[in-house]
């Protein structure tokens, strides 16, 4: 096959893609040290439910239901006032992939040579708020808007040298029984 037989196929293949609405990974996280690519599906958002006990905030809030919808209704569709709902992009891990939606905070594992009083000050030097600490566990969640903020947030943490592994707070369709 001569170059421009091949230049030619793969400039097809990228105008169907496109066409068909899926596009290249632009996006991605670190899962330990190995990234993973991500595509945003463009033909999908989840519309996030939050718990009202958040007092307006967002940052920390719970969600308490996760939507999927079409991109196309959700833009047709208003938000009343009244509820807490809050509009995210939905990801993939490849075109088609299982879906994924970062909820909001980010999973964060310290190194083991931080003490706890060393985590404290880290923490509170990176502005970061805690959300959840289970006792015996190496990792915490912090908070973090949900969306592309929490895949931002676990990417900007990954390179620091006290943090072993950062990720968002996932989640994930499952198949109903």
């Amino acid at each position: 096959m001569d170059t421009t037989n091949y230049i030619t196929k793969l400039l097809i293949a990228a105008s169907m893609m496109m066409a068909s609405g899926l596009t290249l990974a632009a996006d991605g996280w670190y899962d330990g040290e190995r990234w993973r690519a991500l595509h945003e599906d463009p033909r999908q958002v989840a519309r996030l439910e939050m718990d009202p006990a958040s007092d307006g905030q967002v940052v920390g809030a719970r969600v308490r239901s996760v939507r999927l919808q079409s991109a196309a209704t959700a833009s047709l569709e208003s938000q009343p006032s009244a509820d807490r709902v809050i509009q995210v992009p939905v990801f993939r891990d490849h075109p088609g992939g299982p879906v994924r939606v970062a909820i909001g905070g980010v999973l964060v594992q310290f190194s083991e040579k931080l003490s706890a009083e060393q985590r404290a000050d880290w923490l509170a030097r990176e502005g970061l708020t805690v959300l959840d600490a289970p006792a015996g566990l190496p990792w915490m969640l912090v908070a973090s808007q949900p969306g592309r903020s929490s895949l931002e947030l676990a990417n900007r943490l990954h390179g620091k040298p006290e943090v072993i592994q950062a990720s968002p707070n996932w989640w994930r369709e499952t198949a109903r029984r």
